[in-house]
């Protein structure tokens, strides 16, 4: 069943948008963005409402889903432009300054400080449109499953076949952010099974209607410390992204045990 083009959409959508408004705002820390992104989040839903598929997933879960993607690609995307379109879009979209002004800051013409601003639109526009079109649930799942095994197992060579070319790796509230398979790679193997060990356990999670695993790390006692909520992304290509949550804060939201004993968590 589908939810039709129309003002019938709009009329199912319109109860969740307060508390869409709320959770953009806890993601984003801003009233003002999150009002934009709802806005976008309805939007994306409306030009997508024809795949929405009720017995995949209701109404609200793939507008929270939609909205979740919104709030992590924005300031991440904005490492896919280029410097200069990247300052650009900053100086007039969030600093409001005229493009006059931008002009003269850049030692460029106005003409080519908005032409500048609609590519870094349109780059943007392609990169949230990705995010939409997503697989079925069984093989949603499937996919995160192996990732599990490959990294429960430290098989780089498994994990890495499971990512898009260009897979993203974040970890807020840390600077951390990496762009394609080669660098996620290479995070993963050296910074984490490197640093923390290769004796992990997962356990499977949910955050908004995308799948997502909470991830423990042996601390050499017996039991295992819960290092990250990783909440995944995932394409008919693979894995696109991994936000990585290292927040305390976020765990508690979660009810996550920050402790489990090794006897709680078999080896998949």
């Amino acid at each position: 069943m589908t939810v039709s083009i129309s003002e019938d959409f709009a009329r199912q959508a319109d109860p969740f948008r307060r508390e869409l408004l709320a959770h953009c705002y806890r993601m984003l820390g801003s009233v003002h963005d999150a009002e934009d992104l709802v806005q976008e989040t309805l939007l994306r839903a409306w030009r997508a409402s024809s795949r929405f598929d009720s017995e995949r997933a209701s109404l609200r879960t793939w507008l929270y889903r939609i909205a979740t993607n919104a709030c992590l690609t924005f300031v991440a995307a904005l490492q896919l432009l280029p410097p200069r379109q990247r300052a650009i879009l900053i100086l007039r979209e969030v600093l409001e300054l005229p493009a006059a002004e931008v002009a003269d800051m850049l030692a460029t013409t106005p003409a080519a400080v908005n032409s500048a601003l609609q590519r870094a639109r349109a780059r943007l526009a392609g990169v949230a449109e990705d995010q939409i079109d997503e697989p079925a649930e069984p093989d949603l799942r499937a996919t995160v499953d192996a990732y599990v095994t490959a990294f429960e197992n430290a098989d780089i060579t498994a994990l890495t076949q499971l990512l898009t070319a260009d897979a993203i790796l974040e970890m807020p509230p840390l600077a951390l952010w990496y762009a394609g398979r080669e660098n996620y790679g290479r995070f993963i193997a050296v910074r984490t099974w490197g640093v923390r060990g290769t004796d992990w356990r997962m356990i499977p999670a949910a955050a908004n209607g995308q799948p997502a695993v909470a991830a423990y790390v042996a601390t050499g006692s017996g039991d295992y410390q819960l290092n990250t909520l990783q909440v995944f992304t995932v394409t008919r290509a693979g894995i696109s992204r991994n936000v990585a949550f290292n927040d305390p804060g976020v765990f508690a939201k979660f009810g996550l045990a920050p402790r489990l004993d090794s006897s709680a968590l078999p080896r998949t």
